[in-house]
């Protein structure tokens, strides 16, 4: 059994809190012909604080099979813009197994999301994944299946499917330097015919650089760009029925520092002596242990 616990806390600035397009007019497509109607419709931006916490236990009933479940509680604030504030909670649960290097997982979860910014809504997921060593690297496909069901507007529900490759690969920095890099495409179904802009596709792309500073503590480099686009128009009286397309791009720093650790006595060497080296007292395998005590608690007794 094994237990672990996780608090985040990261700060900065977003030019668009509210996910909303920058609009300086509007058009509309009437039988008379078209009609542009000023607008000044700017996203929300200011500093926002994204916070979460998470804990999960595991459990290890064989060699190489591990079970495990959590709960995360997260949310964003907004001093400036706090309409634009939402918070999420989410539990989850999965296996994975190995064999020879190759490694397969399945995952389950259910999550809430609300705020003031929009109408509640409720998500379930389920996830197949298998990873597997290529030299010096490890690779990672993975398929992913969620449903999303709306408090209220249930012409908004829909299920998405997303594919998702990765590389994980020793840096040329050395050390535990390790650079990441992911593809993932979705799909997004709408459960209803009438939803605004049907079927949305996004595809994005991902590279990571992540590793080992002053001691234990982590520092990973990240930049992310994505693009959404609708399968079609909002309403053939907008602009002609405008296809929505949105573009995202993410440029991260996090520093992750541990605030508790307990250090057992370090081990320094293990000696193997195989069967029989006892006989005729007795003909078990044996281990010696080397160890250094450090004092930080673990072992009373040196021998």
């Amino acid at each position: 059994w094994g237990a672990q616990g996780e608090v985040s806390l990261l700060t900065g600035y977003e030019g668009n809190l509210d996910r909303s397009p920058r609009l300086s007019e509007l058009t509309l497509t009437l039988p008379d012909g078209p009609l542009v109607l000023p607008v000044d419709s700017q996203p929300r931006s200011g500093a926002a604080t994204l916070g979460a916490a998470a804990l999960q236990v595991a459990y290890a009933p064989q060699s190489e099979t591990v079970l495990r479940s959590g709960v995360i509680l997260a949310g964003r604030a907004a001093a400036s813009q706090a309409g634009t504030d939402w918070h999420q909670w989410q539990w989850v649960a999965g296996a994975s197994h190995g064999r020879n290097g190759w490694r397969g997982h399945i995952d389950v979860s259910a999550a809430g999301i609300g705020g003031p910014l929009g109408e509640p809504y409720r998500l379930r997921r389920g996830s197949l994944a298998v990873d597997a060593p290529a030299k010096d690297c490890r690779m990672r496909l993975a398929w992913e299946r969620e449903w999303r069901e709306q408090r209220q507007s249930t012409t908004l529900d829909s299920s998405t499917d997303a594919w998702l490759a990765s590389v994980q690969c020793a840096s040329p920095i050395g050390g535990t330097w390790n650079w990441i890099l992911e593809l993932r495409s979705t799909r997004d179904r709408p459960d209803s015919a009438d939803r605004p802009g049907g079927e949305q596709r996004t595809d994005g792309a991902a590279i990571r650089l992540a590793g080992t500073v002053w001691g234990d503590s982590q520092l990973e480099l990240g930049l992310r760009s994505s693009v959404a686009r609708d399968a079609s128009g909002y309403s053939p009286l907008l602009d002609n029925n405008a296809v929505r397309r949105m573009t995202l791009h993410q440029l991260s720093l996090e520093l992750a520092l541990p605030l508790y650790r307990q250090d057992d006595q370090r081990l320094q060497a293990v000696i193997s002596m195989p069967s029989g080296v006892f006989k005729p007292y007795a003909g078990v395998s044996t281990a010696i242990l080397l160890f250094t005590k450090t004092n930080s608690g673990g072992t009373d007794q040196v021998w």
